[in-house]
């Protein structure tokens, strides 16, 4: 008689665990299998510090009791020999250490981790996420995200920055961008991006990290900017820089950045591009999103003075988040999203969009 492979029957039995908050490991084989070798088809977003795709687990990573095939979201750290190995593999750890802290993996707007991959030049992490695509290459299509659904989007990331700050430990901090932020298919956003700040309130690997990237630092200059405020002042301008880009549907961070010089990467943010467009009493709002259902002109000038304030130079000209929230929740829009409301598009998983 043939024995089993321990292996796989340990794997299955950790699948089992994983569903009480265990945290697996996988092999950078295992990310492999699930993406169809990093299939182009799965890709979802590029993020300062990697990639997101689209993968499926099956038997036997799958609990013996599950049958159906299921889909997760695979994110692969892009590894530069610039970085120094000790370091990465300590801001690596201390992402785990953070994603899986008692306090913080419940909250709905974190995406929950299955597991991990730790291999010599290979680090990556699977969410417990079927994502419909990231917020960065989504906040353009109006087919998928009407003004509701925005509205709520920016809502829900207030809820979370408010969460987050008022956690005890606020050495360890989130990349707050919309690059590191997916939606699922009920358009609510999963932050799936983590980072180390230092005792100064700045991020301790932020030079490194605009070097590999290729990314000038003065791009982050405006949101970092503050002495012990800096991290929760640059949350704050993170946040608004992506509600200016969700209801003008502009790009919130640089596109193809390796040819472009410091002042097209600057002038291409939408805080830039804000500034310049914006004049007192008048919406930002894309005027195909002033069509939807929900919108009026009132609050959509109430959404482009609050961004307006999010992304002021000097932080303590910036709103808190709890004023943020304050005027968010005081909005007509914000009591319709309770609301049955028309969806503008069917949203269902195409079978071509898996590559597998």
């Amino acid at each position: 008689m043939q024995l089993p492979d321990l292996a796989l029957f340990s794997r299955r039995v950790s699948m089992a665990d994983s569903e009480n908050g265990n945290v697996l490991i996988f092999t950078f084989e295992d990310l492999k299998s699930f993406t169809n070798n990093f299939n182009g088809n799965n890709l979802i977003g590029i993020t300062q510090s990697g990639r997101f795709y689209r993968g499926q687990l099956r038997p036997p990573w799958l609990a013996a009791t599950i049958t159906e095939t299921r889909i997760v979201t695979v994110k692969l750290w892009d590894q530069k020999q610039e970085l120094d190995k000790e370091k990465v593999n300590q801001v690596y750890f201390q992402e785990v250490k953070l994603i899986t802290h008692q306090s913080l993996k419940n909250n709905p707007s974190l995406a929950k981790l299955i597991g991990y991959c730790c291999e010599d030049g290979v680090k990556g992490f699977v969410y417990d996420l079927n994502p419909l695509g990231s917020l960065q290459n989504l906040r353009g299509r109006d087919d998928h995200i009407n003004w509701l659904q925005r509205v709520d989007v920016i809502l829900e990331l207030a809820r979370l920055l408010d969460f987050i700050h008022n956690q005890e430990n606020q050495s360890l901090g989130f990349h707050f961008r919309a690059s590191n932020i997916l939606l699922d298919w009920e358009c609510k956003p999963k932050l799936c991006g983590f980072k180390l700040i230092s005792d100064n309130g700045l991020d301790a690997d932020l030079y490194k990290l605009s070097k590999f990237t290729q990314l000038p630092f003065g791009y982050f200059h405006p949101s970092i900017r503050g002495e012990s405020e800096g991290k929760v002042s640059s949350d704050v301008y993170s946040l608004g820089e992506i509600l200016l880009g969700l209801i003008a549907k502009r790009d919130v961070e640089p596109q193809s950045l390796g040819k472009q010089n410091h002042q097209e990467v600057v002038n291409s943010s939408v805080s830039i591009w804000a500034k310049n467009e914006y004049r007192p009493n008048v919406s930002l709002v894309h005027e195909s999103l002033q069509k939807d259902w929900g919108y009026s002109t009132e609050e959509g000038i109430k959404l482009t003075e609050l961004g307006m304030h999010s992304i002021e130079f000097f932080p303590r000209n910036r709103p808190s988040i709890k004023q943020i929230l304050q005027h968010l929740e005081a909005l007509q829009v914000t009591q319709r999203l309770s609301d049955v409301r028309p969806r503008k598009k069917e949203r269902k998983l195409p079978s071509s969009s898996m590559g597998m």
